[in-house]
């Protein structure tokens, strides 16, 4: 299993943590504009 952290603040806990695999600030966002575009671009 892969562990991604997620969010602003993720950055400061790069290698702090070796269980964490991956570091996405921006997850969130790039989901949420994903369902965006998949609703034909409606709120």
């Amino acid at each position: 299993m892969k562990t991604i952290a997620t969010g602003g603040v993720a950055s400061l806990f790069e290698g702090a943590f070796p269980t964490i695999d991956h570091f996405d600030q921006d997850l969130t966002s790039r989901g949420l504009l994903e369902i965006f575009r998949r609703n034909g671009g409606k709120l």
